[in-house]
Parts: structure tokens; sequence; C-alpha cells
């Protein structure tokens, strides 16, 4: 049992990545999905939403940290640690919420980060 739960941590690290790095396609179809008026459409949107997060939460552990080291060393290291645990715990939050509130009819879930921009980088402002 351990062992599955190393190998199924260790495949979560190293397909996190590939998942962020290629996330804007996916987050546009997904936010399609999620916005729309159909249930079956909203309710496979808010899903995968939720999946999404779950999935790639994880990088921010790796992408805050990096930041902060860039622009101020040893103190924007430990702050952007900060950052990244706090978003990888509200990810993860978010992810929980929307997978479970994809099956109600009429609940928009949460929808707390802008996807991307129409140039395919990250968007900072909320969707």
């Amino acid at each position: 049992m351990k062992k599955i739960a190393v190998f199924l941590a260790l495949l979560m690290a190293l397909s996190a990545v590939p998942a962020w790095a290629m996330s804007c396609p996916i987050d546009q179809w997904i936010n399609e999905k999620a916005s729309s008026d159909s249930y079956g459409s909203k309710a496979v949107g808010l899903f995968f939403d939720g999946l999404h997060r779950i999935v790639t939460s994880p990088v921010e552990l790796v992408v805050h940290p990096y930041n902060g080291a860039k622009e101020d060393n040893v103190r924007g290291f430990f702050i952007g640690l900060g950052k990244g645990l706090y978003h990888t715990v509200e990810d993860i939050g978010t992810g929980v919420i929307n997978i479970l509130a994809a099956p109600i009819p009429g609940v928009t879930g949460v929808r707390s980060k802008a996807l991307c921009d129409f140039d395919g980088s990250k968007a900072a402002a909320s969707a």
C-alpha cells in the first residue's frame, strides 16, 4: 500500500507541471463549459474545473518561492513559500467545492481566478 501511495504522489508531482504549462487551452474550454447555460455543460465544466485545480495545485509550491527568490533572495523565497502554501490550499479547496457542486442544478461553483488572457498568458484578475 505504501508503494502505491508513493507511486501516486510521484505521478502527481511529475504530471502537474506539464498540465500547468499547457493549461491555457484547457482552461478556456473549462471556462466555456462552466459558464454555459446548459445544465449538462455546466456540470461537466465545474467538475473538470475542480479536478484541474486539484491536480495543478502543487505547482503553486514551486512557482511562488521561485519568483520570490528571484525578487528578494532568501526573504522572497520564504514569502513565496507562504504564498505557495496559501494558493495550494485555496486551489484544493476550490477544486473540492466545484466537484461537489457540479451535479447540483443552478450552482455556479467557485470561480476565484481568471484562467487565461487571449494571448495565452496567465491572467491576474478574477473571472
